[in-house]
């Protein structure tokens, strides 16, 4: 073994077997140092010249030979001639003579261990003086269990890495299929093995699925079974809900070996179970095609992995409910929806043809009457004329009152011409004739047909809330306004009334409130009412008129007369159109025969 003192560069050297037996002296002038060397772990070597004096154990454990192999025939730890009480239990440290130690220089040295591995040194090199003598002195120092202890560090370092990695692809929302890809590669990119594979337990659970895999050539579909005789690795991981370590699997007793498609190839390999909430969803298994050994933390790691796509499984599973029940919940809204609208299409056809009945049967029956009671009373003796005269005026109030109340179910002008004419004829015949109540209506783009879900949805909330004033608000004013604001019909019924607190009133208990609700919404629009004790109410809608598309209202309604859908919108064109009259908008609006005809502008109108 040559002296480093002469060459003094890092490398590889071989250690010879034997050395010239006449040079394996006792440097006895060494003393003691040696041995203390030896206890702070330091391996040594003394050069007489380029021949080896001294080899310690420690140095020849090192490189697996004996220092009678490298040939020195002494052993190491030569001591004084008489050590007296320095050897003593618990006595002083061993003594040593005096001596000169001069550093020449410090290097990296690999060694080749007589196995054939290599053993990686921090070396240094100099000359020692003891007693007069000057030799040259090596110390080595192994750094592999340092470097095994960096490498280890790097890995688990490396490893929690790619783990948070995993998990913050997961909550970021991932596919499952991509997390299962980049687990696989994780395990044998981090943990050293040649295979990974994530494999789901078949639904009837006889079987696995491979879902993802790395470093196999051919990924079947199908593989092993979970056998209740636990032949399988995987199949035990399962039935013994524990991580499974083979070191090789030809020693294997508790099973006959690794998963079919892979036996002959793979030597050692873990698995640990994919738990679900309630049952194991599968098995996550790494694999080597070497035999082996794997420690506490592989396992935590491989488990740690499981556990994260163990969590990204579930947490598709719960979305994928979620949106099944959004779908279903949108699909049962939907059909709600559908059928408010046939609801209220019915409804209003009901409205109609009471109102025509009312009108047509009932108001010429009773006409019928008024004019047997003049006839009568022009041929009646004169003492029975009076009480035919206040009959017949008791039969016009009622063929009065029924004219209104067939006008009040349902409008003719709300069908025939528009909204406008039918608001109109609210606020002025209606509630200024009947009720006292004075309505000051304001509108702006209100000089065109709308759909007729729209001007029926729009005509019953001002309707319902105007109502509301007359029986709840004790105020003799209100105000209307109705506004076309881009894409939308905007609606405000307001007075300056008594008010009340709209928390108290639950809209389920409230007819007139849910049905102006249950309108707009079926629309896509919306009701909102501000109000509060002595402040007065707002009643607010706005109702989209892009819905529907424009027409009239005939053509549902006699649809839902006659049991048929209810189509979405009528026709393009209004039966009466708008005349135009220096540049201003003016709707002519027939209530009756014995109405005058009402005329509405663009601007406020009362």
């Amino acid at each position: 073994m040559a002296s480093p003192n002469g060459a003094g560069s890092a490398g590889t050297h071989d250690i010879p077997s034997t050395l010239p037996e006449d040079l394996a002296g006792s440097p006895a002038w060494l003393g003691n140092l040696p041995r203390v060397l030896n206890d702070l772990g330091v391996g040594v070597v003394v050069w007489d010249g380029d021949l080896p004096i001294y080899i310690s154990p420690l140095f020849s454990d090192m490189i697996g030979y004996s220092p009678e192999e490298l040939g020195v025939g002494v052993p190491a730890g030569i001591e004084c001639e008489d050590p007296g009480l320095w050897h003593l239990k618990g006595g002083p440290a061993s003594a040593f003579p005096p001596f000169e130690f001069q550093l020449l220089h410090e290097f990296e040295w690999v060694l080749i261990h007589r196995d054939g591995h290599r053993v990686a040194v921090d070396a240094a090199a100099g000359t020692i003086v003891v007693g007069g003598r000057v030799e040259t002195i090596g110390v080595f120092c192994d750094r592999s269990e340092q470097e095994r202890i960096e490498g280890e560090l790097k890995t688990r370092t490396m490893q929690q890495a790619a783990l948070v990695d995993l998990g913050q692809r997961a909550l970021a929302g991932a596919e499952v299929p991509e997390l299962m890809d980049q687990a696989a590669a994780i395990l044998t990119r981090t943990l050293d093995v040649d295979c990974a594979r994530v494999l789901e337990i078949a639904p009837d659970r006889r079987g696995f699925a491979v879902r993802a895999g790395v470093g196999w050539d051919d990924l079947p579909i199908e593989v092993g079974a979970v056998d209740l005789r636990l032949r399988s690795q995987a199949g035990y991981t399962l039935l013994s809900d524990t991580p499974v370590v083979v070191e090789d699997f030809d020693e294997e007793t508790r099973f006959n070996g690794p998963l079919p498609k892979v036996d002959g190839w793979i030597v050692s390999g873990m698995t640990v179970a994919i738990r679900g909430p309630d049952q194991a969803w599968g098995v996550l298994a790494a694999h080597s095609s070497r035999r082996r050994r794997y420690g506490p933390q592989d396992v935590q790691f491989l488990q740690a992995v499981a556990n994260v796509l163990a969590e990204a499984i579930v947490g598709k599973s719960v979305q994928d409910a979620l949106r099944r029940a959004g779908d279903r919940e949108r699909e049962l809204r939907e059909e709600l929806e559908a059928h408010s609208r046939v609801v209220v299409a019915a409804q209003e056809a009901e409205r109609r043809r009471i109102a025509r009945e009312l009108h047509d049967e009932i108001g010429q029956a009773l006409t019928g009457l008024a004019l047997s009671l003049a006839s009568l009373e022009r041929v009646a003796p004169p003492e029975l004329r009076t009480a035919l005269a206040d009959a017949r005026a008791g039969m016009g109030e009622l063929v009065s009152r029924v004219h209104d109340f067939s006008l009040s179910l349902r409008p003719p002008m709300l069908d025939d011409i528009g909204l406008l004419p039918a608001l109109l004829w609210l606020t002025e015949h209606v509630l200024s004739t009947q009720t006292g109540l004075q309505v000051d209506l304001e509108h702006e783009g209100l000089d065109r047909r709308f759909s007729w879900e729209v001007e029926t949805a729009a005509y019953r909330i001002v309707q319902e809330a105007l109502t509301n004033i007359v029986r709840h608000a004790d105020s003799g004013r209100a105000h209307v306004r109705c506004l076309v604001e881009g894409e939308e019909l905007f609606i405000e019924v307001g007075d300056e009334g008594i008010g009340f607190k709209p928390q108290s009133v639950r809209p389920h208990t409230t007819s007139g409130l849910r049905g102006m609700q249950e309108r707009a919404r079926l629309l896509g629009g919306g009701v909102r009412i501000d109000s509060a004790p002595g402040k007065g109410t707002r009643v607010m809608a706005r109702l989209p008129l892009h819905s529907c598309l424009p027409g009239t209202a005939s053509a549902a309604l006699e649809a839902a007369e006659a049991g048929e859908p209810v189509p979405a919108g009528g026709t393009s064109a209004p039966p009466s159109a708008p005349a135009k009259t220096g540049g201003r908008t003016i709707m002519v609006a027939a209530l009756d025969q014995n109405e005058p005809a009402a005329f509405a502008g663009t601007g406020a109108s009362r």
